[in-house]
């Protein structure tokens, strides 16, 4: 199984979408009997409640920061970035910087 980072928002509003097509076809008393509308609502209601309590995988604020603090650091201009002398260091090309700009502005597949 993949470990693919999915939008909690997403999911919840194709959710949301879905009950809202639900309730509607139990408004005009169709082909869908209530009682499996009310069924499939709650079924619904029931997931929805599950997604809100999974964990996330992890929490893009916690990384910005994270990285933020490491590209800034003594370690980070020792490892990663190019020392021109003492009192200037260069961290245009520094892996740190430029993977903190891919977390703030998300990648998406």
């Amino acid at each position: 199984m993949s470990n693919d980072l999915i939008s909690r928002s997403l999911v919840m509003d194709y959710l949301r979408e879905q009950e809202t097509n639900i309730i509607t076809e139990k408004n005009k008393k169709g082909f869908v009997s209530a009682d499996v509308c009310d069924g499939m609502i709650s079924a619904i209601g029931a997931f929805k409640n599950y997604i809100m309590q999974v964990p996330a995988a992890y929490d893009s604020d916690k990384v910005i920061k994270e990285l933020e603090e490491y590209a800034h650091s003594d370690i980070c201009y020792q490892n990663h970035c190019r020392y021109i002398n003492a009192d200037d260091i260069d961290c245009e090309n520094c892996g740190a910087l430029g993977a903190l700009e891919i977390v703030k502005r998300g990648v998406t597949a």
